[in-house]
């Protein structure tokens, strides 16, 4: 007793120091804490201001781009306006029908259905028709059929030509295997078909 009411002071400076231990090891986890966080932070701002100065020193340019931006999307839309939207059935009969026109001659073929070519970057996509045609026209009418689809901006290529050519009858004769553009950005139009007059509104007239 004697010991501790001499040194009862220490003990109590021991105890207190005991007791503390723990809260200054919690708050000096709190400030390790906090200055990780400062330092996410401050990594973070330097990020962002990063960002904004690089943003700026574009700031000069804006207008040239969206100027180009608008030239591109502009050639875009000539570009597909060279292109039908589909070719059904009755579209692909007219085509026929106009080249017959052209090398005054005689087609058969087979309905061609439309296959996916290429995904343009807006979404759209390039569609492919590949038809085989049975041809029997002149030697003169072949040549004008060739030129013609040199030019006809809606084939993509002509894959395969065959020619057969009697010089007695002047009978130019085989088949040419062509691939047709579609572009699914257009809408399509489905062709006239007009009505003609018969010339009476019943047989009784």
């Amino acid at each position: 007793m004697k010991f501790l009411s001499k040194y009862w002071k220490a003990l109590v400076a021991i105890l207190m120091a005991a007791a503390s231990v723990p809260l200054f090891l919690k708050a000096q986890s709190r400030s390790e804490e906090y200055d990780r966080q400062q330092q996410n932070l401050n990594t973070s701002i330097a990020a962002v201001q990063a960002g904004i100065d690089a943003n700026s020193s574009y700031a000069g340019v804006q207008g040239a781009i969206d100027g180009e931006l608008e030239r591109l999307d502009a050639s875009r839309r000539r570009l597909y306006d060279r292109f039908p939207a589909a070719l059904l059935e009755e579209d692909q009969i007219r085509y026929i029908l106009y080249l017959e026109e052209v090398f005054g001659g005689e087609i058969s073929f087979a309905f061609a259905q439309e296959m996916p070519v290429a995904t343009l970057s807006d979404g759209n996509y390039i569609g492919g028709m590949t038809f085989t045609l049975n041809y029997q026209t002149t030697y003169q009418g072949f040549k004008d059929l060739v030129t013609y689809l040199a030019s006809d901006s809606r084939v993509a290529s002509v894959r395969v030509a065959t020619l057969d050519y009697v010089q007695e009858q002047d009978i130019a004769a085989g088949t040419i295997t062509l691939t047709l553009y579609t572009v699914s950005a257009n809408e399509y139009e489905p062709p006239e078909a007009s009505e003609h007059d018969t010339g009476k509104g019943t047989i009784f007239e």
